[in-house]
């Protein structure tokens, strides 16, 4: 039961930022992987306002000023190279993460748990109903609001969307503003005391693996990013909860072709080898016919 809750808890966690990317891929047409260090940021920000302000006011107040963090960062970082290839966005993001990553690394100890007023017990179930939630929301918002069916507009074909009038600037405010609910949201749960990986230095690992449900995700595919983000997170659980034994077969194996190693699986092989080995994986095991354009 530990690991089922566990996969829940760490799924959920995963694919609130796997969602961010993949909606603004869909909107932007390039891996804007910069978004990972947003829950890192959030989370930061978050543990710092709360100190002198109650912690929803300081949950708001990081998700407005993450939100402002994107929008500056699309409209005057990326905008300008809107005419280059996707790469060199994609290389400039990553940019802006390594930057957004090394500044949270210098100014916030690793040691420094976040907590918040929901307590260790009740964040797994704190967790997984935000998760769904957030998806709820997020179809709601889509589809039965005038500006989210202006953003899923834009995103379809922008010549046609501006055409019919719907604003370039508007509907990216409100992409930055998704994007930076979903990511911190994310980084205060996975950092807040009684998560599965609480601590700074786990929010900043723990969020780069969300990369790997992108990948699996094949970048713009909604349903296979919550798929995904169940799938490595229990997939993730269950080899290191059980590291020990597939350690003990992985020699077996080894033994029986005659050969003999000192290599030992550790954390190390459950917590960054599988998630992109999966996500790898999947790129040839789910049949391209599954991969449909619509969500």
């Amino acid at each position: 039961m530990d690991t089922i809750i566990t996969s829940l808890v760490l799924g959920s966690m995963y694919g609130l930022i796997a969602l961010s990317i993949v909606i603004y891929f869909q909107y932007a047409k390039f891996l804007h992987v910069a978004i990972i260090g947003y829950s890192a940021l959030g989370a930061y920000l978050t543990a710092q306002l709360s100190r002198s302000i109650p912690f929803i006011i300081g949950l708001l107040l990081s998700i407005l000023i993450v939100s402002v963090v994107a929008f500056v960062v699309d409209h005057f970082l990326l905008l300008p190279i809107n005419e280059t290839t996707s790469s060199s966005k994609v290389v400039t993001s990553i940019g802006v993460l390594f930057i957004i990553l090394t500044l949270i690394g210098v100014f916030w100890p690793a040691s420094i748990v976040l907590n918040n007023p929901i307590g260790s017990n009740a964040i797994d179930a704190v967790t997984i109903i935000t998760f769904i939630g957030c998806i709820l929301g997020y179809w709601f918002f889509t589809r039965k609001t005038a500006l989210g069916k202006s953003i899923r507009a834009f995103s379809q074909d922008r010549e046609v969307a501006s055409s019919y009038g719907i604003s370039k600037t508007t509907t990216s405010l409100a992409i930055s503003l998704i994007t930076s609910i979903l990511t911190v949201i994310a980084g205060v749960l996975l950092a807040s005391e009684g998560s599965p990986r609480a601590g700074t230095s786990s929010v900043i690992f723990f969020a780069l693996i969300s990369i790997s449900v992108v990948i699996f995700a094949r970048h713009s595919h909604l349903k296979l990013a919550i798929v995904g983000a169940f799938v490595i997170a229990l997939i993730q659980t269950v080899v290191a909860a059980n590291i020990q034994t597939i350690n003990d077969i992985f020699h077996d194996i080894l033994n029986t072709v005659g050969i003999d190693t000192t290599i030992t699986l550790g954390p190390t092989f459950a917590d960054r080898f599988l998630p992109f080995g999966i996500a790898i994986a999947s790129l040839l095991i789910i049949p391209k016919r599954w991969v449909g354009d619509n969500d």
